[in-house]
């Protein structure tokens, strides 16, 4: 053993480099897991609007009234 004992305080440069390197790989996934979450969230929304658009278009359709336009009232169906 030497005479003199060497105390050592804090972390060495490559424990920081190496700390650095698994902190910035878990930011990074997780910054990914937030940007897909919200992409994913917003498709609902648009396709409830599209829903709710669709819908109110075919309720006017609907309220329309219809006729063929070569009907005649007339006309005698056993020989149409």
């Amino acid at each position: 053993m030497s005479k003199y004992k060497r105390i050592v305080y804090g972390f060495s440069l490559i424990e920081l480099i190496v700390a650095i390197v698994i902190l910035s790989i878990g930011v990074t996934g997780f910054i990914t897991l937030i940007i897909n979450t919200t992409k994913n969230s917003v498709d609902p929304q648009i396709r409830v609007q599209g829903n709710a658009i669709v819908r109110a278009y075919l309720e006017e359709v609907m309220l329309n009234s219809f006729c063929e336009p070569n009907f005649d009232p007339d006309a005698d169906p056993a020989t149409a």
